[in-house]
């Protein structure tokens, strides 16, 4: 082959790599400068984006923290509450999809944790991202993070629409479980925010091999 023939193949091929490589970044859902999502109670919110590469060829993953957010309040203050439902495309995402922890897990003093029952996920309460852990924390898994195989329901390379919904959840003022109040309005009487839902980092992501789904607890 010829030099100048050799050296526009070798071109070629990396400039061919360069574009799949860019094709495989991940995809950032959450536009807002300061890299943060907030729903306040009772209300949805649609994220639209497209997916640069095919999830039936590549497996993908809804990579996202989420949190009931408690200004203020590093420690974890309680929780989960099952709160917010997540569809792609319309279709509910459940606990099937749930990589990066058990969908139940001890905890140090207190009931064990559950993250999902048809068709909430449950969130903590907590001031930051990467709170010191309490009695409330669960041993195993992150209590902010969740990674979510979507591979089956995105629309390579067109529009797709994942939807936010905030739950009706209300809160027993007592033992009387009939006088009850909204979350937000229980949030605010024990100066814990007005319970804001608040993402963080939010992607789409090819799937990796540390990806493997954890086994629920025995």
């Amino acid at each position: 082959m010829k030099p100048k023939i050799f050296l526009l193949a070798i071109v070629s091929i990396v400039l061919f790599r360069g574009i799949a490589l860019a094709q495989m970044a991940p995809v950032d859902l959450i536009v807002d400068k300061e890299g943060k999502l907030e729903l306040p109670y009772g209300e949805q919110k649609n994220v639209e984006f497209t997916c640069p590469w095919e999830s039936s060829k590549i497996p993908t993953v809804l990579d996202f923290q989420a949190r009931i957010d408690t200004p203020g309040h590093i420690p974890l203050t309680g929780g989960p509450i099952f709160i917010l439902s997540l569809e792609l495309n319309e279709e509910t995402l459940d606990s099937a999809r749930l990589l990066n922890k058990p969908l139940k897990s001890a905890r140090a003093k207190s009931s064990e944790c559950v993250w999902f029952t048809r068709p909430k996920w449950a969130l903590m309460y907590a001031g930051a991202w990467d709170p010191p852990p309490n009695d409330y924390t669960p041993k195993v898994g992150s209590p902010t993070q969740f990674v979510l195989d979507v591979s089956d329901l995105l629309n390579a390379k067109a529009r797709n629409k994942l939807t936010l919904i905030y739950c009706e959840v209300t809160v027993s003022l007592g033992a009387d479980d009939q006088d009850r109040i909204p979350l937000s309005e229980h949030c605010r009487r024990n100066k814990l925010g007005d319970a804001t839902i608040l993402f963080g980092e939010m992607q789409l992501r090819p799937r990796k091999d540390t990806d493997a789904k954890i086994a629920d607890e025995k």
